[in-house]
């Protein structure tokens, strides 16, 4: 088994009653799971209830898979939900292009394509000789 990694890592929400010795039975069920335990959030706290966001890093999406099954095993933990982290980054798309210089009018736009066009034409020609 490879390394526990960010490329494999998920976030899992947790509910469980809020008791001195709860989370960490969680991390040592992490650990013994071979998982890497990352941030720790608080998301509610009531008298009774503790609510987390727990980051792990596993070693690949079977690894992920086997964590969430051992800590479901808890008594008394509820994954409420999990997500994967790669593919949070990816939604929406993760590659944005942007102009170096502002086109506010219709000429700026005129005069940036036709530039591109004359660099490509140019480059192009530069390959054919």
């Amino acid at each position: 088994m490879s390394k526990p990694n960010a490329s494999y890592s998920f976030i899992m929400r947790l509910d469980y009653p809020n008791e001195i010795g709860m989370f960490s039975r969680i991390a040592a069920t992490i650990s013994e799971a071979k998982g890497d335990v990352g941030a720790i959030d608080i998301v509610q706290v009531t008298g009774e209830k503790m609510e987390r966001d727990v980051t792990v890093n596993a070693s690949d999406e079977h690894h992920a898979a086997e964590i969430l099954e051992h800590v479901s095993k808890i008594p008394g933990v509820s994954v409420v939900n999990w997500s994967d982290r790669t593919f949070l980054l990816h939604l929406g798309g993760k590659i944005e292009v942007r102009g170096k210089v502002p086109i506010k009018t219709r000429d700026d736009l005129t005069m940036a394509s036709r530039g591109f066009r004359w660099r490509s034409t140019t480059i192009r020609r530069k390959r054919s000789t």
